[in-house]
């Protein structure tokens, strides 16, 4: 996978091996794969999790195990705590759509005030893809 992924990343001319990268980690096999595929092909990156409250329990195991990985690997973490339900109601539009925007124009921030080059998100091919 790793071979692939790098290929990927060289065909498509996506990012320089110099560049510091947010990796958006939501604890699934998606991010953590991505991941552990841009630290394996040496890649400097920083960790982005965002706790939407939407799953009770479940959204503070996967914080948990988030936070237990960026540890092992010595990386650092970012953690967003939102009330997507009171944003969702207030904005009257959907869940997905709230926490798209919440999670990206965080990720943004982040950017900016880390001084970080790209954002990385894992998808699969049954995934929507997300562009701006």
């Amino acid at each position: 996978m790793i071979n692939i992924v790098s290929k990927f990343i060289d065909e498509k001319s996506l990012c320089k091996s110099d560049n510091k990268l947010l990796v958006a980690i939501s604890g699934g096999a998606d991010s953590v794969a991505l991941f552990l595929c841009l630290k394996e092909l040496g890649y400097d990156v920083e960790l982005a999790h965002c706790n939407f409250n939407l799953r009770g329990d479940e959204s503070d195991n996967d914080e948990e195990f988030v936070k237990k990985l960026a540890d092992k690997f010595g990386v650092r973490l970012h953690l967003k705590s939102f009330d997507t339900q009171k944003y969702t109601d207030e904005n009257k539009v959907s869940i997905q759509m709230t926490a798209r925007d919440l999670r990206y124009k965080w990720f943004n921030e982040l950017l900016v005030d880390n001084n970080l080059n790209y954002i990385a998100v894992g998808h699969h091919k049954n995934d929507d893809v997300e562009t701006f």
